[in-house]
């Protein structure tokens, strides 16, 4: 439903500010005018908090139950950090409305945006695709009431959310409107896995795999398996190193029997890989990796997420110190932006998953090296020295605020000031003394986590 639903509805509650429509649902920005805490509603909403809310496009029921079987997708799944954030509920006339946190933007928008004429930074990439994976996973863990598991069966770009101002933050799924139960079956390609059969296919053509894409006047069931899901993830992959699949570069993306056809050749396929990716030194692992998820056979295809991220990483994993270290040092030294001018959020995060692997290697082989040190001593530098930038910074706008040189013009104003400053704070963890590596960083921390760092907070008070 457009805004104008939403703000005769749900008027008392929030103001609209924009309108984003979506293929199956309308999303409408809106700022909560007031603290916001029903039955229906799990996480609490404050004033001023910028939300983004799902509601039904047009209103069939076919619209109404979609959005409901998304609330129980989300109400039977654990707040997790790889997910968009899920508040609760609400409902008038009939009509049911999601309540979630706000992305600055999607990966396929950023992607082209940020990165359109260059390469991903190696160990960024890394650390995208395992969040990724990590909240597909989640996904597929869900245990129902019923002890159902889920499929999300529409991964691809556009449903992989960015979070953090300037497009600098921190990648999660979302849209799990086309999630549903998976159960055991034996008579489909998928077996041995938990699988979902339809009358209906879901996804977009391009990112599913072929043997769900059936005509939507043929009737037949489609199933729905954990390889699906790997296909979609295999072709995230690929778009994350050329940021477009084969099927776009050839101007087949809309063309639904000549796309098939592609998916299920493995010549084409095959030739494709080697022009879109020798091109751009991708190592032997990851081409591997890609070509299998995206075989037109199912069974040949890696049979669990985590088998895919194990070989997609393979390289990264048997990869020297030295390599881990220019990584770390290519993140670290990417050109500055922002109001500050600091490390941007996705590239500490990145950084310090790298620094994590660096020690797992140590650990696993009974090895030290001067590189882990060097690494960590350049993290900790990095953490204090930005996190004195942050504190002069707010300092500054709270003694212009004291001496009535400067005031928020809104309570939203305010609230953008604290979040901005004090998410980047918890890129570096609240510590930051010998243990601050240790700590949960920015990737593991929603942007509006309510435990923001005392220190900034307390001016405000």
């Amino acid at each position: 439903m457009h805004k104008e639903f939403i703000g005769e509805n749900f008027g008392d509650f929030f103001e609209c500010v924009e309108q984003k429509g979506g293929t199956f649902a309308d999303i409408t920005i809106a700022i909560a005018k007031k603290k916001i805490n029903t039955s229906s509603i799990s996480s609490s909403i404050n004033k001023g908090d910028k939300i983004a809310i799902k509601s039904p496009k047009g209103r069939s029921s076919s619209s109404r139950d979609r959005i409901r079987g998304e609330i129980t997708v989300f109400e039977a799944m654990k707040e997790n950090p790889y997910i968009v954030k899920y508040y609760g509920w609400l409902e008038r006339s009939s009509m049911p409305v999601i309540l979630l946190e706000c992305a600055e933007t999607d990966l396929y928008n950023w992607k082209h945006t940020k990165y359109d004429k260059k390469d991903i930074p190696e160990g960024l990439k890394d650390s995208i695709l395992e969040r990724i994976c990590k909240g597909l996973s989640a996904i597929h863990n869900i245990t129902g009431p019923n002890k159902e598991k889920y499929l999300h069966r529409d991964i691809c770009p556009q449903n992989i959310f960015v979070f953090g101002s300037e497009l600098e933050g921190i990648v999660k799924i979302g849209d799990l409107g086309s999630a549903g139960i998976a159960r055991a079956k034996d008579d489909n390609p998928n077996k041995g896995t938990v699988t979902l059969s339809s009358m209906n296919f879901h996804g977009k053509d391009v990112y599913s795999a072929p043997e769900v894409m059936l005509p939507f006047n043929k009737q037949e069931r489609v199933i729905y398996g954990i390889p699906t899901e790997v296909y979609s993830l295999g072709l995230v992959a690929l778009f994350l190193e050329c940021g477009e699949t084969p099927f776009e570069q050839d101007g087949i993306e809309e063309k639904f029997d000549e796309l098939k056809a592609a998916k299920e050749n493995t010549t084409y396929l095959d030739k494709k890989m080697d022009l879109m990716l020798r091109s751009k030194s991708v190592s032997e692992d990851r081409i591997k990796a890609i070509r299998k998820a995206i075989d037109p056979d199912p069974t040949n295809r890696q049979q669990s997420v985590q088998e895919f991220l194990d070989d997609y990483q393979r390289g990264s994993i048997l990869t020297p110190l030295e390599t881990y270290y220019e990584r770390l040092e290519d993140l670290l030294n990417q050109p500055k932006t922002g109001l500050y001018k600091t490390v941007e959020m996705q590239n500490v995060d990145a950084a310090i998953n790298i620094y994590e692997k660096m020690v797992a290697y140590e650990q696993e082989r009974k090895v030290t090296s001067s590189l882990t040190q060097k690494a960590y001593e350049e993290l900790k530098r990095l953490a204090i020295q930005e996190h004195n930038i942050f504190l002069n910074k707010t300092t500054e706008m709270c003694n212009s605020i004291a001496k009535g040189k400067k005031e928020f013009t809104s309570e939203r104003d305010k609230k953008d000031f604290i979040e901005k400053i004090g998410t980047k704070v918890h890129v570096w963890g609240n510590q930051f003394g010998v243990d601050f590596i240790s700590r949960k960083y920015a990737g593991r921390v929603s942007p509006n986590d309510p435990e923001l760092d005392k220190r900034i907070i307390d001016y405000f008070k």
